[in-house]
């Protein structure tokens, strides 16, 4: 199931099933009503291991990464790292609320 943003003012505007390395994958696409658009993806793997945020920024797009559960994520978006990180731990919290994130859905 995608996480819900609302409340940080972005809504879900599509999503699709991809390929990653013979596994499946999952993207979301999410925007705000300023039109600023940001994305969600989220894969099998990253083995049992836990990570915390992983920033990087390249030009105007800054993302988030880290490893829970078996699964990797990256939220990135044309932002600034102070308006992206609630984000992610918006996802990251809603993902942890449902025992299994997202992996029987991937």
């Amino acid at each position: 199931m995608a996480p819900n943003l609302g409340a940080q003012g972005y809504r879900l505007i599509g999503g699709r099933l991809l390929p990653d390395s013979g596994q499946a994958a999952a993207l979301f696409m999410y925007e705000n009503e300023g039109g600023n658009r940001l994305t969600l993806y989220a894969r099998a793997g990253g083995g049992a291991e836990q990570t915390s945020f992983r920033f990087e920024t390249e030009g105007d797009v800054s993302a988030f990464s880290w490893i829970d559960n078996g699964l990797s994520y990256v939220v990135s978006a044309r932002t600034e790292r102070a308006q992206l990180l609630p984000i992610a731990e918006a996802i990251y919290r809603q993902f942890e609320a449902t025992g299994d994130p997202a992996k029987s859905r991937l």
